[in-house]
């Protein structure tokens, strides 16, 4: 019996150019999120593992963890900063997806850096996007809900 190797993807979902979000995948050596170079457009990453093994000579996959947690980039609005907002009733429909899906659990709406917005629950990850003056390389920095 041959033993599985374990491979680790990134889907990272970005928006670029005012258009719709796309998602890619790549394979990463860790699934730390502070790991992830941040780029301009990124929305959110999320981290799969795939256990491979050679049986009857093809290579079989298979997802170790089918429902892996978010890490969004750009700042959280919860759903009582939502309402303090809402004078002028704008964000009525916003307000209503989050109240009505009560079983997602959803807490609020977190901004990209690029203006999207995407809800929430409490087990996503909110990471602020920061640019190091070194080099340019960028650094991202993990908040706390």
């Amino acid at each position: 019996m041959r033993r599985a190797q374990i491979k680790i993807y990134a889907e990272i979902t970005e928006q670029k150019y005012h258009m719709t979000p796309n998602s890619y995948y790549c394979q990463v050596s860790t699934d730390n999120p502070n790991d992830i170079k941040y780029e301009d457009g990124m929305i959110s990453v999320r981290f799969y593992h795939i256990a491979e093994i050679l049986k009857d000579g093809e290579i079989v996959k298979g997802v170790l963890n089918d429902q892996p947690k978010y890490y969004y980039f750009g700042s959280i609005k919860t759903l009582e900063e939502l309402k303090q907002m809402n004078s002028d009733h704008k964000l009525d429909i916003l307000i209503e997806n989050i109240e009505r899906n009560k079983e997602s659990n959803y807490i609020g709406v977190v901004t990209s850096p690029t203006g999207f917005n995407s809800l929430v629950t409490d087990k996503d990850v909110i990471l602020e996007p920061k640019i190091r003056s070194d080099k340019f390389q960028n650094k991202i920095k993990i908040l706390k809900l």
